[in-house]
């Protein structure tokens, strides 16, 4: 699982649900880890960022995380998943205008 895997996954639509784009970026956080050490820069790059996604993005938008997870099969449709994707793309957007996860990312990616 890399960055460019899950961008692709979002723009095919191919996420339902929010906890299966959390999967994925969980899993790309644990091949990271995997790959570099757990004691390497990335390693400690990555497990912060984690952090982060779990300790305070995901409680701040926990309320809009339920509104898709608690669709029924018949509601999961292409509107919605558009409507996930459109959160997904806007989350990020926010947090890196905010500059909260920028030079994580860009250690993660580039070094």
């Amino acid at each position: 699982m890399d960055l460019t895997m899950i961008r692709n996954k979002l723009d095919n639509g191919e996420y339902f649900s929010y906890d299966f784009f959390e999967q994925d970026l969980l899993l790309l956080f644990k091949n990271a880890i995997t790959y570099c050490g757990a004691d390497s820069d990335v390693g400690r790059a990555v497990k912060e960022l984690e952090t982060y996604l779990m300790d305070i993005l995901k409680p701040i938008y926990q309320s809009t995380i339920d509104l898709f997870n608690n669709m029924t099969d018949t509601d999961k449709n292409e509107r919605n998943s558009a409507s996930l994707q459109y959160f997904i793309e806007r989350l990020h957007e926010k947090e890196t205008m905010n500059g909260q996860i920028r030079e994580i990312l860009y250690d993660i990616i580039y070094n």
